[in-house]
């Protein structure tokens, strides 16, 4: 289905940048109860060389690629557009049509879902409806991979709560987004986005750099449908982006994390859920850590609420990755569960910083248990 494009000049966005030292931001509302690149890659020739590349990006999460923090929610992972040939795709170029990109390029947007049917397998969508699936590999060990992502479960969890930590932390919540496009026509689509790299005028049609090229940005927005979003991420440099969203800004607080981009210079396309009516987004580079603590400023100041000068922002001793990622403890105070044994105190005691203690004396606790920070 062709995507509209707003004209900026037509659409109810308002556009508040932030800036926070050297790390550029920037946000946009975009009222949805209104109607609604890089270099070149190697030319995916068939579902198996698709295939390959979907479980090359499964692999590299938790290294290469984000580690989202623990969640039932699910998370985006979308990478930059890559070039294939229609013909190797059964299933796919003769069953959907495609959507339309700046310059009138055709594209098809996959998203894959790891899922546990008879066996674990990758589910390939291309809007709602399922056009590949391919058995995950037999010796992928989901709690190993929890383990070795995260670290093992804390010792003071057992039942159920061993069973929840270890489904707020698997790898099947990240979905992974591809733009496919036909290789005859990606130096086309190269090409469309150089000229685009032009456009200063929100009047024009296609995506637009902004008034400050150093940091990201969202150069456009349309809304195809009534359950997705359109994007185009400008990007000074190949960098990831980190995407964030709101459904009103009339209160304080947090932003929801969305998921991750994987940018090139100078616009990337992607699509994000209509998660609510009247939606706010937000983006910033996710290569910018000032307190090298694994977690990127913009995650830290938007999402999780802590401080991105220090590694420790509650100064209980415990890295603030540590506290979100392995312990579920809050990073912002020093005894989450209030019962007055700081937090360092209960995990060197082999106590739940999460749970209230109140049988044991302070003067008791023994300190000679070292705790695992994972980056």
């Amino acid at each position: 289905m062709n995507a509209p494009i707003l004209e900026k000049a037509k659409m109810d966005i308002n556009e508040i940048t932030f800036n926070f030292r050297h790390l550029a931001v920037s946000l946009f509302a975009l009222a949805l109860t209104m109607p609604a690149s890089g270099a070149s890659k190697p030319v995916l020739a068939n579902w198996e060389a698709f295939d390959a590349v979907v479980q090359s990006r499964y692999a590299a999460v938790g290294s290469e690629a984000p580690l989202y923090p623990p969640s039932r929610l699910s998370f985006m992972l979308c990478e930059a557009p890559r070039p294939f040939d229609p013909d190797g795709f059964a299933g796919l170029t003769n069953t959907v049509s495609p959507h339309m990109l700046q310059g009138n390029i055709p594209a098809w947007g996959l998203r894959v879902v790891e899922t546990q049917l008879t066996c674990r397998a990758w589910v390939v969508y291309a809007g709602n409806r399922t056009v590949h699936t391919n058995a995950v590999p037999t010796s992928f060990d989901t709690t190993q991979w929890v383990n070795d992502a995260f670290g093992d479960h804390p010792a003071w969890l057992s039942g159920d709560a061993i069973t929840i930590w270890y489904q707020e932390r698997e790898r099947n919540r990240i979905v992974a987004q591809y733009t496919l496009i036909p290789s005859d026509r990606f130096e086309d689509y190269q090409a469309a986005m150089a000229a685009a790299y032009t456009n200063v005028s929100p009047s024009v049609s296609g995506p637009v750099i902004p008034a400050d090229t150093n940091r990201v940005a969202f150069a456009s927005i349309a809304v195809p449908g009534s359950q997705d979003i359109a994007l185009d991420l400008y990007a000074p440099t190949s960098v990831p982006i980190d995407l964030f969203w709101r459904g009103s800004l009339a209160a304080s607080g947090l932003w929801t994390y969305a998921g991750t981009l994987q940018a090139t210079h100078p616009f990337t396309p992607a699509t994000l859920p209509r998660y609510t009516p009247s939606l706010f987004l937000h983006a910033s580079r996710a290569d910018i850590d000032t307190d090298s603590d694994g977690l990127p400023d913009g995650l830290e100041m938007l999402a999780l609420g802590t401080n991105p000068d220090l590694w420790d922002t509650d100064g209980d001793g415990i890295q603030d990755r540590s506290e979100i990622y392995y312990y579920g403890t809050d990073p912002n105070r020093i005894d989450t569960d209030g019962d007055g044994l700081g937090d360092l105190q209960e995990v060197h005691s082999g106590l739940n910083p999460n749970k209230p203690t109140h049988l044991v004396a302070a003067s008791s606790l023994d300190f000679r248990v070292t705790i695992p920070i994972r980056k």
